[in-house]
């Protein structure tokens, strides 16, 4: 399997979603698996959707995997919103801090949050295909 790297966390600041509503200081977590290359051109974004964590499909992550870190930089965010009792993750409305204020959200929140994530904390324009 290929080496996980540790968690790593995306400073987001501020993360207006689609309702208007702003949840404040955004991080969130995530682990690599693989080497970016130079051109920055090799990621993809292996995503759990509203079930485990960041870690979920680690398994199909390593040479020769679906997940092929001979080919691919892989990243794997902890969705926005997904409850979590990892103290790690940051992006869950207890380990957020906002409890039962945390606003209701949509698909398309989770996804800007994981494009903001690629693109600015990775500096990643493009995902591979």
């Amino acid at each position: 399997m290929a080496q996980t790297s540790p968690i790593q966390i995306c400073q987001l600041g501020d993360l207006r979603l689609e309702s208007g509503t702003v949840i404040p200081n955004v991080r969130m977590t995530y682990i690599t698996h693989g080497t970016m290359n130079p051109e920055r051109s090799n990621a993809i974004l292996s995503i759990h959707g509203l079930r485990g964590n960041r870690d979920a499909q680690s398994f199909l992550a390593g040479p020769g995997r679906a997940l092929d870190t001979d080919r691919y930089f892989v990243v794997q965010p902890d969705t926005l919103g997904v409850a979590s009792t990892d103290p790690n993750a940051t992006t869950s409305p207890t380990r957020s801090g906002m409890n039962m204020s945390f606003p209701r959200f949509t698909l398309r929140d989770m996804v800007n949050a994981e494009h903001r994530l690629v693109t600015e904390c990775l500096n990643v324009r493009t995902l591979s295909r």
